[in-house]
């Protein structure tokens, strides 16, 4: 009878980097660490759900999120910060585009483009 060993990658210290593109019902959640996109994923409109998942995959790692201004306000902004994730609300036409994106006219997912800008601002 074998025995199977699993090894947990240790996020200790290391910056996580969530973009969310927030609607009513739901929101796109990209994690970036390192450069490498870990997952894009929907998910139902609750931080807590968020904050569970990155604990559970992504033990005491640094989390840093960010979201476009929009209809929400800024409750989604006070209840991620009260979850120890590190938050800022952006104004849309802020978020940078590639010229070629924008030439081809390639809509991307709002929430793969906002870990890159989050880094920048870090």
């Amino acid at each position: 009878m074998q025995t199977q060993v699993t090894k947990k990658i240790d996020f200790t210290g290391k910056n996580l980097f969530i973009g969310l593109d927030v609607h009513k019902k739901s929101w796109s959640v990209t994690i970036v660490s390192d450069g490498i996109e870990h997952r894009i994923f929907t998910q139902p409109p609750d931080p807590a759900m968020l904050f569970n998942y990155l604990q559970r995959m992504f033990p005491a790692g640094c989390y840093n999120s960010d979201y476009e201004a929009g209809f929400n306000g800024y409750s989604i902004h006070r209840e991620l910060n009260s979850l120890v994730i590190k938050n800022i609300v952006i104004n849309a036409p802020d978020i940078t585009t590639g010229q070629k994106t924008s030439c081809k006219n390639v809509i991307r997912s709002t929430a793969v483009r906002l870990p890159g800008h989050l880094k920048m601002s870090v």
